[in-house]
């Protein structure tokens, strides 16, 4: 039997570490993951590309912060905002690394922001201060997050992200079919 898959994962947050943890049993069977939070290179509430490059600067981070340390794939997880077709959106970038080289990335479902949000998060806010505002709580960033909120619990931050933690293993499930560059 061989032993478990090395996951690390670039945050502390619990909810981005059960996501990819459930992606990756998933798809691999016996895992184990690891965070520790490293800087993303992009502000606290990422816009447009900066989730693109946030997903990618978190990966490189704990890629350098891991130099001694054995691994097998290294993931980063941004979520952000970007307007769509006239509406602004949140969504999370998923980059995963593999100890070859190998990188994918994916995409978690994209839900639509309140209108009332939107201002506040183009000057700065971050979502999660104003999703636990709205619902009277702390750190809800830690639980069920925006979706979460948004949809009265039918979905919560895990399964949003854990979606795109799949997304972006389809190159490691069919390389096959993603040639390496």
């Amino acid at each position: 039997m061989s032993p478990p898959l090395q996951v690390w994962v670039a945050s502390s947050n619990p909810t981005k570490q059960k996501a990819v943890h459930r992606a990756f049993c998933r798809t691999f069977g016996d895992v184990e993951v690891h965070g520790l939070a490293v800087p993303s290179g992009v502000p606290d509430q990422p816009i447009g590309e900066d989730t693109w490059k946030g997903a990618r600067g978190r990966v490189d981070a704990l890629r350098r912060l891991l130099a001694d340390t054995p691994w097998d794939y290294l993931v980063g997880i941004e979520g952000g905002i970007e307007a769509w077709h006239g509406t602004w959106m949140a969504f999370g970038v998923i980059r995963v690394e593999h100890r070859s080289g190998r990188a994918s990335v994916g995409v978690s479902p994209a839900f639509p922001l309140p209108p009332a949000w939107v201002q506040r998060l183009l000057q700065g806010e971050e979502l999660g201060v104003l999703v636990d505002e709205a619902a009277g709580e702390t750190a809800t960033k830690h639980r069920g997050g925006a979706i979460g909120f948004l949809t009265r619990g039918a979905m919560d931050r895990t399964a949003l992200y854990e979606a795109g933690v799949l997304a972006a293993l389809t190159a490691f499930l069919r390389p096959e079919w993603y040639p390496v560059p």
